[in-house]
């Protein structure tokens, strides 16, 4: 009997073991994709971070434009308002650009400081 109940005892710490080893996997690949997945939400973040710059610099040239269209209305006789309502359209972009790269750079900015603002 003895034999039987020490196959037994080594049934079931063979079953501890492999649980064990199992736990300790699972643990792994958990903190391997808490990694990866903090690894991607800063990239993400840079990439908004990044397209808020470029945003900005769009909202930069539509204001130059706009400047350059007035200037030419200026100039323009007969086409004076038709310059202008587009010198109007180029400001409207401009604002409509600054707001995003605003959002985008806020969103990017709570990412990269610790993982809030999702």
């Amino acid at each position: 009997m003895n034999t039987h109940m020490e196959s037994g005892h080594a049934a079931e710490s063979g079953r501890h073991v492999r649980s064990a080893e199992h736990a300790a996997r699972a643990r792994r690949l958990a903190e391997e994709a808490q990694r990866q997945a903090a690894a991607a939400q800063r990239y993400a973040a840079a990439s908004l971070v990044s397209a808020a710059k470029s945003l900005a610099t769009s909202a930069e040239s539509q204001d130059r434009t706009a400047k350059a269209v007035e200037q030419a209305a200026e100039h323009s006789g007969s086409r004076r308002e038709v310059f202008r309502e587009q010198a109007a359209r180029h400001r409207k972009f401009a604002d409509e650009d600054r707001r995003m790269a605003d959002e985008l750079r806020q969103i990017g900015n709570k990412w990269l400081g610790g993982g809030k603002g999702r």
